[in-house]
């Protein structure tokens, strides 16, 4: 029997394919939207759309780009394991360890990010006035344990769809085997008989 991991039964476009979206939903995605975002707020900031000043602003922004780096940091491994995932066809079994991993490693990009569900946003040298009472320091923190434990919820499930994957396609994937081995056998020049 031969091994499903070779790459003769491998898939180079889905890889590719693979990789790019993951290279677009974790990486570029939200580099746009924060450039986006920081050039709304900062035009917004000059033009006094807002009641604080640029350098205010500046800081939100300064915080929130700490949580992309963090995005971006986290999902490196994840363009690593994309493409392996994108490699192997449905219905094989080089493609499970990869297909659960990409699931697993999803779920611990989530709790990394929001630091297990706790997002927290420190405004230091903000001063505002609440009424007649001066704010230095605003500290914001958003408790999101609750969608955390759902997402957990989700990609654990979904590392366990890797095997219905698997069941579901491994009928196409078996034709497929068989077609590319008897082309290859087909381009081979046949053994010459032993005398």
């Amino acid at each position: 029997m031969t091994s499903e991991f070779r790459l003769r039964y491998s898939s180079p476009g889905g890889a590719f394919l693979s990789l790019a979206l993951v290279l677009f939903s974790f990486i570029l995605l939200p580099l746009s939207l924060f450039a986006l975002l920081n050039g709304v707020a900062g035009n917004m900031g000059t033009e006094g759309l807002f009641d604080m000043s640029p350098e205010q602003i500046q800081i939100i922004l300064d915080e929130i780009w700490e949580y992309i780096r963090r995005l971006i940091r986290y999902s490196i491994p994840l363009l690593l394991i994309a493409i392996p995932l994108g490699l192997y066809r449905p219905g094989s079994y080089a493609r499970i360890p990869f297909k659960f991993l990409f699931a697993i490693y999803s779920v611990i990009i989530i709790i990394g990010f929001t630091d297990g569900g706790i997002i927290e946003l420190a405004l230091s040298d903000m001063p505002i006035e609440l009424g007649e009472i001066p704010l230095d320091d605003i500290a914001i923190t958003l408790d999101i344990t609750v969608f955390i434990y759902i997402t957990i919820l989700i990609g654990t499930a979904g590392a366990f769809l890797a095997f219905t994957e698997f069941a579901s396609n491994r009928k196409d994937f078996v034709e497929k085997r068989i077609e590319i081995d008897e082309k290859r056998s087909g381009n081979e020049p046949a053994a010459e008989p032993e005398a």
